[in-house]
């Protein structure tokens, strides 16, 4: 929810990522009441499953955030947000941590860990608890 005494709404887009699949992609363009600055959220949550499903989730992420540039093309030049279960396991994946950074489409903002950035401070705290634990949950900032 954002807070009305801080931030207008300015648009916002709902999308599914590919036809026949329950993945869809979620975003809004809010703009500072105080300073006027526009900042692009967007949330996800990719296919679960486990190896077999990375790939999929590779190009879930790369489609919506395409599918977000084209609805909101300054986004590629303001501040962005990315949030959601991404159902990966950034600490374990090698597909993902080598895809991830490229994943983006052409002069599209990189977008970083958050909990990584703040010092490494959970970064790897679980998500996920229950057949295992792992870090699918993820807030990635540009």
């Amino acid at each position: 929810m954002v807070d009305p005494d801080q931030w207008t709404v300015v648009d916002r887009y709902h999308g599914v990522i590919f036809p026949k699949h329950t993945q869809i992609v979620v975003a809004a363009c809010v703009e500072s009441i105080v300073s006027g600055k526009r900042l692009y959220l967007v949330s996800l949550h990719l296919k679960s499953g486990y190896a077999d499903m990375e790939d999929r989730r590779c190009r879930e992420f790369a489609k919506a955030l395409k599918l977000v540039v084209t609805r909101f093309p300054q986004a590629v030049d303001s501040p962005l947000v990315v949030a959601g279960d991404l159902n990966s396991d950034f600490m374990q994946s090698q597909l993902i941590q080598a895809v991830l950074p490229t994943l983006r489409p052409p002069s599209f903002p990189k977008l970083k860990n958050a909990a990584a950035e703040a010092n490494g401070i959970g970064a790897t705290t679980p998500t996920y608890n229950y057949w295992h634990e792992s870090v699918f949950d993820y807030i990635l900032i540009s």
